[in-house]
């Protein structure tokens, strides 16, 4: 990983833009193109430095709540 990619981590943290091009707007944020993101970030999954790039809802104001689980299973 280098500076960019970690940017790249920080920044698609919190407030993903909702919009056409949601990944141009960051790209232009993080002085980069909306390529060079989306290559970094494909890289970085099948690198597995992620392990998924999705969105994470707010359970509560949904009326929900939020349950962090793990399991450790064979890969067979």
């Amino acid at each position: 990983m280098d500076d960019l990619d970690r940017k790249i981590i920080n920044k698609l943290q919190k407030n993903f833009p909702v919009c056409d091009h949601p990944f141009a707007v960051v790209a232009a944020k993080l002085e980069t193109t909306e390529a060079e993101l989306i290559l970094r970030l494909q890289c970085m999954l099948d690198e597995k430095l992620l392990t998924r790039f999705g969105p994470i809802y707010n359970a509560e104001r949904l009326g929900g709540a939020v349950s962090l689980c793990a399991l450790a299973v064979q890969e067979d």
